[in-house]
Order: structure tokens, then C-alpha cells, then sequence
């Protein structure tokens, strides 16, 4: 455990009921508060972290729960997610808008209609991006630890069908005779996307800037608790 933030939520004392306080470390791990007991949320020792999307990503939902959606509706979710050091996600579309706060050295790679083309945007620690529903992209995390960034959506769990459309998915939906009109749009924005990821392959610039800023990050922290 990181002594440093138990301290901290342990000097917090007794927590009045359903009153819950969150503190991720910089190694994956998610602490939590919860009257007297602090527990610990990780992708190798909690139930309550689900995988999502391709390997190396979890989640720890605060409202709604994977399987939200039109047959288990809630007002929105809320999760906690962490993804992998160097790692970036397969190119997908959502059904619902997401919004993706970054506490890291994280990045998007947008399908831009305008121009025909990937657009790469970096997204730095406090830095909120709003992805409209079907819009294609794929985040990804430049740093050399696992990130944690808090995401939104007005509706859909992790588990739904219409959560994310990965390029695979879109091709059994054309090879099975969907009707949708987008489909091929979404095929081609998807792989573009893919081709740009693998090109410049941006998960793995990690800059000596953002390296400093991490450390500066860390000690904050250490003087915060």
C-alpha cells in the first residue's frame, strides 16, 4: 500500500455514512475511504475493476454500472478508468458522449470530417475532452506508468452493445447486412485512425518536459499529504 496517501485518509477520521473519499496512486491503484476502512481498487485485486475495451484498461464505476443502458437506465455513468503505461486504445466510436478528464500525460486521436483526417491532440493533466456520440478516436497514454482519468457518459455501460464500435465490430456489422448508411464511413474513420496510430505510434513519445512535470506532479502530491 502507499503509506503516504492511507496516512492521509486514515487522518481523515470517522467518515460520516455514504460519505466516500477516492485517492488513485501513480502505480494503478485506486484507495478509498469509507467510514473507518480504507480499501484498495486494482486491476489485480478487486472485483469491482472491469476490464474494458482491449486489454490494459479498467475501470471502477461511481454511477451507473457496466451493464447501464436501455434496459438498466441510469442518469449518466461515472467511472474511474486506468490504462496502461505506453498504451493507447483500439480506435472506436461511442453511442453516448463521453467526457474524459486526463490527470496524466494522455493524448486523443480524433477523426477530423472537416479535413478527411486523424487529428492528434494532447491532453495534460487537469485537461477535460468532450467526444461526441460517433465520433471516432482512441486515446492513448504517453508516460511510462499507468494513468488514471475520470470519464462520463450519458448512459452506457462498458458492457452495452452500443458503448464502443471497434473497427472489428463494424466489419461483422457490414458482413451480417446492416443497413446503416455510416457503416463504411465509420470502417474507413476507424482505420484511419489505426494507420496513424501505428505510423507515429504517439503512446510511446513521452517527452523529458512531461517527465519533469511528472516529478514535480509527485512531490506536490508529497508535500499536499
Amino acid at each position: 500500500m502507499n503509506s503516504s496517501i492511507v496516512k492521509y485518509l486514515m487522518s481523515l477520521g470517522t467518515l460520516p455514512e455514504d460519505l466516500k473519499v477516492y485517492f488513485p496512486d501513480y502505480s494503478g491503484t485506486i484507495y478509498a475511504k469509507q467510514g473507518d476502512t480504507v480499501s484498495k481498487h486494482s486491476a489485480e485485486e478487486s472485483a469491482e475493476m472491469f476490464p474494458f475495451l482491449n486489454a490494459g484498461n479498467v475501470a471502477h464505476y461511481l454511477i451507473g454500472g457496466p451493464d447501464s443502458g436501455p434496459t438498466n437506465p441510469s442518469f449518466g455513468t461515472a467511472k474511474i478508468a486506468i490504462t496502461d503505461a505506453h498504451h493507447s486504445f483500439l480506435p472506436h466510436a461511442h453511442g453516448s458522449k463521453h467526457f474524459v478528464l486526463s490527470q496524466g500525460n494522455a493524448g486523443c486521436v480524433v477523426f477530423d470530417r472537416d479535413t478527411g483526417k486523424p487529428k492528434e491532440l494532447a491532453l495534460p493533466a487537469r485537461s477535460l475532452v468532450v467526444i461526441p456520440e460517433k465520433m471516432s478516436h482512441s486515446f492513448f497514454n504517453k508516460s511510462g506508468r499507468p494513468l488514471t482519468f475520470f470519464v462520463a457518459n450519458t448512459g452506457l455501460g462498458i458492457y452495452n452493445e452500443e458503448y464502443a464500435t471497434t473497427i472489428d465490430m463494424a466489419r461483422k456489422q457490414l458482413v451480417e447486412g446492416s443497413n446503416d448508411p455510416e457503416l463504411v464511413h465509420l470502417i474507413h474513420e476507424l482505420e484511419s485512425i489505426g494507420r496513424y496510430m501505428q505510423a507515429h505510434k504517439p503512446e510511446k513519445q513521452e517527452s523529458l518536459k512531461s517527465r519533469i512535470a511528472f516529478l514535480f506532479h509527485r512531490l506536490a502530491t508529497v508535500l499536499e499529504l
